[in-house]
């Protein structure tokens, strides 16, 4: 006796694409070396909570300026938006004192 099963699944699958970009000096001094940095895409919000936000960072060492913008991808929210110059963005993220 043969049998035959039909078996069928659902796959969602989401696909999200971050790219971050670094411009160096090699003459200067290790501390001093990143002048300009990109950073843009999807990415996971940082405090744990699972939902997709979307990231544009522009940081110029050279012309002074930091730009940032964050956005939730399903409400749209704008959780994050700042421009300003890079000397006065201070003490954040991983350079916040300890």
């Amino acid at each position: 006796m043969t049998r035959f099963i039909d078996v069928k699944d659902e796959i969602s699958l989401a696909v999200a694409e971050h790219i971050g970009l670094v411009g160096k000096d090699p003459s200067l001094p290790s501390k001093r070396k990143r002048r300009r940095e990109l950073r843009s895409g999807v990415r996971p919000e940082g405090n744990g909570s699972g939902r997709l936000v979307h990231e544009y960072r522009v940081a110029g060492a050279d012309n002074d300026h930091y730009e940032e913008k964050i956005t939730d991808i399903q409400s749209g929210e704008v959780l994050r938006d700042i421009a300003e110059p890079l000397s006065v963005h201070q003490n954040h993220g991983s350079a916040k004192k300890k």
